[in-house]
C-alpha cells in the first residue's frame, strides 16, 4: 500500500502550455501559461485530480488552482484557449468560462 502512495506524492503533469508574445506586461523574459493536472498525495488511485493554471517566466510564477467538471481532461486541455491582453491574461475554458489574471498580479509573482 505504501508504494502506490509514495508514487503519487507531489505528482503533477503539464497538459498544455501557451507562450506569451515577446514583451507581454512589459516583462522582457518569455512568459508562459501552463495548464497542469495535480493529484493529492492521499489520492492513491488518482480519482480526484485538481487543476491549476501556472503563469511563469521560467523561475517564479503565479498559480491558480481550480476544479473542472469533466472526466475528459484531454479534451478539456485541447479545447481551452489563452488570450494575452495588454493588461491581463485570460484562460478560456471550452464552455466559455474565463479565468482572468491582471498583469499586476502576474508581475508581483514573476517580477518586473
Amino acid at each position: 500500500m505504501s508504494a502506490p502512495l509514495l508514487a503519487r506524492l507531489g505528482s503533477f503533469k503539464t497538459l498544455r502550455t501557451w507562450n506569451a508574445p515577446q514583451g507581454t506586461f512589459g516583462i522582457s523574459r518569455p512568459l508562459t501559461l501552463s495548464l497542469q493536472r495535480t493529484t493529492a498525495y492521499v489520492d492513491v488511485l488518482g480519482l480526484y485530480p485538481s487543476y491549476r493554471v501556472f503563469v511563469t517566466d521560467g523561475g517564479y510564477g503565479y498559480v491558480h488552482d481550480f476544479k473542472i467538471h469533466t472526466s475528459d481532461w484531454k479534451s478539456f486541455a485541447q479545447n481551452s484557449r489563452v488570450s494575452w491582453e495588454t493588461n491581463r491574461v485570460e484562460f478560456i475554458m471550452p464552455k466559455g468560462e474565463i479565468l482572468a489574471f491582471p498583469d499586476q498580479v502576474v508581475k508581483q509573482q514573476v517580477g518586473p
